[in-house]
């Protein structure tokens, strides 16, 4: 009989994307185990020596010294993380929708309080788990980001100029080279805030032909789209970004409403920390930060301000997400939809929540399946 220890994960399905797991050596194969298995594990020491025939060492080639194993403390709120893992799998169910993936940062300091995907998988029986479900989406599933790059436009054209926050926009759809760009609903004009609210492909579009193609691509590009959060979780993908030269108007206008690029959800989440702390680009962080880190200004705080409360009567009545309202919280939010190649259709929803005592912003995806359009606005 010979004794042998095995890891255990208490928070099991809970936290299986993040954490991962490890092989019967005790070498981690996915998450925070394999991606920080040399921190976790230390690495042992070697001297090269030579020897003479009686075996006494007669020369010192070379040595290294070992590493010692190392704790790792990581940003997670075992609380909060349990709790994003729940909604989401109710969101799931509701929505009939074939998986989801949520983010939730810290706007102040850049780090993950969580990271859940579901359908999940349990750690510790992984007898029959098909090696699709072990993939974080979080980091590695991409997709067009539909109206939740909405916000940056409207940043844009006010940095610009080009509008100020009372300017009432022509919203009557119309065409670009025989493509009608339309809204859900018809609106015959609408103010910057209502552009948000009922999020108007149309205010969207004709924001983003006033101004040079290069303007949002630029925006998008600060804001953190098309580069990878280098969160440290191996498998982490950096969306598609396009590298024009010449832009067709029919592409313009799209672009302004999140199509002909590719995000993940973490990358959306950094989009949305962003926001949340007006203008201050931080990198995203799995491990705690302390102390934390000043980030960079990348946009005006009195225009992302102005922004941010354009965004919270999306959850008023009349507002794509008023289901996400909170009573007694500010909460400042944008939803987006995105077709799918196929029949399927996906959902998309980014959720950015100024609290009283303590600011988080959260992305949120739901793909394919049936998905329950209602549920959110576009």
């Amino acid at each position: 009989m010979r004794e042998e220890s095995r890891r255990y994960y208490p928070s099991g399905e809970v936290t299986a994307h993040l954490i991962g797991f490890t092989n019967v050596d005790s070498q981690g194969i996915e998450g925070v185990e394999k991606s920080f298995d040399k921190w976790l594990t230390g690495q042992p020491g070697e001297r090269i020596v030579r020897k003479d025939r009686y075996g006494r060492v007669i020369e010192d080639i070379s040595s290294t010294d070992s590493q010692a194993a190392h704790n790792l403390a990581l940003s997670i709120d075992e609380r909060l993380q349990a709790l994003v893992y729940r909604e989401l799998n109710n969101a799931v169910a509701f929505n009939k929708a074939e998986s989801g993936s949520a983010v939730l940062v810290d706007v102040n300091t850049g780090e993950v309080l969580a990271m859940a995907n579901s359908p999940s998988y349990n750690p510790n029986n992984l007898a029959g788990t098909p090696k699709d479900a072990m993939r974080n989406r979080t980091i590695t599933d991409v997709f067009e980001p539909g109206s939740t790059v909405k916000p940056m436009v409207v940043m844009t054209a006010l940095q610009r100029g080009i509008v100020n926050e009372n300017t009432v926009l022509n919203t009557v759809p119309y065409r670009i080279n025989g493509h009608e760009i339309k809204d859900v609903a018809r609106y015959s004009e609408l103010t910057l805030t209502g552009v948000l609210q009922k999020s108007s492909n149309v205010g969207v579009s004709k924001l983003a032909l006033a101004m040079p193609s290069s303007a949002l691509v630029d925006t998008y590009s600060r804001f953190g789209l098309g580069k990878a959060t280098n969160l440290g979780l191996v498998g982490e993908r950096s969306g598609l970004y396009p590298q024009k030269q010449r832009w067709s108007d029919i592409e313009r206008a799209t672009f302004s409403f999140g199509y002909g690029l590719m995000v993940t959800p973490l990358q959306l989440a950094r989009v949305y920390a962003t926001i949340g702390s007006y203008g201050i680009y931080r990198p995203l962080s799995i491990t705690k930060v302390d102390p934390p880190v000043p980030g960079e200004r990348i946009f005006p705080e009195s225009t992302v301000r102005t922004v941010v409360h354009m965004m919270e009567s999306v959850a008023l009545p009349g507002g794509g997400g008023v289901k996400a309202a909170i009573k007694g919280y500010r909460i400042a939010i944008k939803t987006g939809t995105a077709k799918k190649v196929g029949p399927d259709r996906s959902l998309h929803q980014q959720i950015y929540c100024l609290y009283r005592r303590r600011s988080a912003c959260e992305s949120a995806a739901l793909r394919a399946g049936s998905c329950n359009q209602r549920s959110a606005g576009g």
